[in-house]
């Protein structure tokens, strides 16, 4: 008889287990994200796209409305392009309007007259030193914003704002009664007062429209008489917990309501002209741009260029679609260039009416990115001046055959300087 022994294979030492937690168990390095150029790329696509979906929205709600019979020129959506052309194309006549006036203002200031949307340059330098950081402008800005709030409450910490002996001062000069064991809750509140509990009670408490809603206390006729009194006893005290409970939470809201909507505001309105005043001596500011730094609009005082940055649009938009489309930062954009070209294209033409003489000259330059021509423009202080019977031009410029470089390098120049004269030449 033949007997069989079964036998086990024997473990291969070289086995590797195909049992992983995560790729680095099997050595696989997880795949890695978009890079930085495709993320770019994907940005541009979506905006496009997104683009797309708004100019498509317009044209169907321009079709529907359409379709309903509306005619051409009532169709507002239809409307809304014309709209957009006046606009870009007053905008940009306006933003011509304002540089004209530039050397005029400054020159009345220097004078010491009160013209223009603002006095000299404004805090154009600050604006510069912020966004390339000279002298580590930022760093100052912050340590600037950093102190000038370390002297005022912390205005996000209502337990310790109340408290706040600066704090109380500005509620005596409201009107407040603040002892010196003063309780915002009991003093200002009226908290734990009968009126308090009893206005709660009737008007809050009950109304199943109001968050803070609890009820009709136990009914003792709803409970069975076979099990005596406690459950009865355990009904109410539990009502009344939940009762005093919600009154805790409805006193709690309608405090933060108050110092929210108005204590606080008002409170930062009689410190924001002190806040205001100490950053404008830290940074060397003006009160608009501290005022904006503040208050998080980031807005700035530009001086005489105000008006410039104050883009016009006489019209607006009168349907949802359109202003999303023609108010697409894309499009405004793309609008505004065909305007300043068009609008820059009438006056050149105007000037070269003038042909070369004086008054060309001056608008050349006065204005060089403007009127500036490969012919006219040397880049330079080309002036009109003669010189004995050859009327020679007395030529300053060092890009003479590089006219549109030359305008494009003085022009941003010239204009600062003009609108800095005031600040360096103006009459106190």
């Amino acid at each position: 008889m033949v007997t069989v022994v079964r036998r086990d294979k024997p473990e291969n030492p070289n086995r590797q287990s195909r049992t992983f937690t995560n790729p680095q168990d099997m050595n696989i390095q997880p795949a890695e994200g978009p890079g930085r150029f495709q993320r770019g790329v994907d940005m541009i696509s979506n905006y496009f796209s997104n683009l797309g979906d708004k100019r498509a929205n317009l044209a169907a709600a321009a079709g529907t409305e359409k379709d309903k019979g509306t005619s051409f020129l009532n169709n507002q959506y239809y409307m809304d392009y014309p709209r957009f052309i006046a606009n870009q194309a007053a905008g940009a006549g306006e933003f011509f309007h304002d540089v004209f006036q530039l050397p005029f203002e400054s020159g009345a200031q220097i004078l010491g007259y009160d013209r223009g949307s603002g006095q000299g340059s404004g805090d154009i330098g600050y604006g510069l030193s912020q966004l390339f950081n000279f002298d580590n402008a930022r760093d100052k800005k912050e340590m600037a914003i950093s102190d000038i709030y370390s002297n005022i409450p912390d205005l996000t910490n209502f337990e310790t704002l109340v408290e706040d002996s600066r704090f109380q001062d500005f509620l005596r000069g409201q009107g407040f009664n603040v002892s010196d064991d003063f309780n915002f809750f009991k003093n200002i509140m009226d908290y734990g007062s009968q009126t308090s509990q009893q206005q709660f009670l009737d008007d809050i408490a009950m109304d199943e429209n109001n968050p803070f809603f609890v009820g009709e206390a136990p009914d003792i006729y709803d409970f069975d008489a076979s099990g005596g009194m406690d459950p009865y006893n355990e009904a109410v005290k539990a009502y009344q917990n939940k009762l005093y409970d919600t009154y805790d939470q409805y006193m709690r809201q309608e405090a933060s309501n108050l110092l929210n909507e108005t204590l606080i505001p008002s409170y930062v309105d009689t410190q924001m002209p002190i806040m205001t005043n100490q950053l404008m001596d830290q940074l060397g500011i003006t009160e608009k741009t501290a005022e904006g730094i503040l208050t998080g609009t980031g807005e700035m005082d530009y001086g005489l260029a105000n008006d410039l940055m104050d883009f016009y649009y006489p019209y607006e938009y009168q349907t949802k679609e359109g202003q999303e489309f023609f108010g697409d930062p894309g499009v405004d954009l793309t609008g505004s260039l065909l305007g300043f070209s068009g609008v820059g294209g009438l006056l050149r033409s105007g000037k070269r009416k003038l042909g070369s003489g004086k008054a060309a000259a001056v608008l050349e330059q006065l204005y060089p990115m403007t009127f500036a021509g490969s012919k006219a423009f040397t880049g330079g202080l080309s002036l009109p001046i003669k010189f004995g019977r050859e009327g020679a031009r007395m030529n300053l410029g060092v890009l003479q055959n590089y006219p549109k470089t030359a305008a494009a390098i003085r022009g941003p120049g010239q204009a600062y300087l003009t609108m800095a004269g005031p600040d360096f030449l103006g009459s106190e």
